[in-house]
């Protein structure tokens, strides 16, 4: 049986750090780091969270408001996925909705 009160803490934790800041500084490649760590964590924990049953059913059902780009057809693998702007087209930003599971 998992209890759930500390994903829950967790989740508390990282939804602290990436909130939106009025006048961010420029991030360090740590923080981008960091950040991106939180973020597939944070996902991670509400996935399984749901899977488990351990949230509500009114968090389970919502809908998540997401940007995305389209690719340029080239293949991200290892040694290219750093290359951000020849692999997406960041001009042509969508808005989403989508399920947390």
């Amino acid at each position: 049986m998992i209890e759930s009160r500390y994903w829950k803490d967790e989740l508390k934790r990282i939804a602290n750090t990436i909130r939106p800041l009025k006048n961010p500084v420029r991030w360090s490649e740590r923080a981008h780091c960091v950040i991106e760590r939180d973020l597939m964590l944070g996902l991670f924990i509400v996935r399984r969270l749901i899977e488990l049953h351990k949230v509500s059913s009114a968090t389970r059902d919502c809908t998540l408001s997401v940007f995305s780009c389209p690719t340029r057809g080239v293949h991200v693998h290892c040694n290219n996925h750093h290359l951000i702007d020849e692999l997406y087209d960041l001009e042509s930003e969508r808005r989403e909705t989508k399920k947390p599971l």
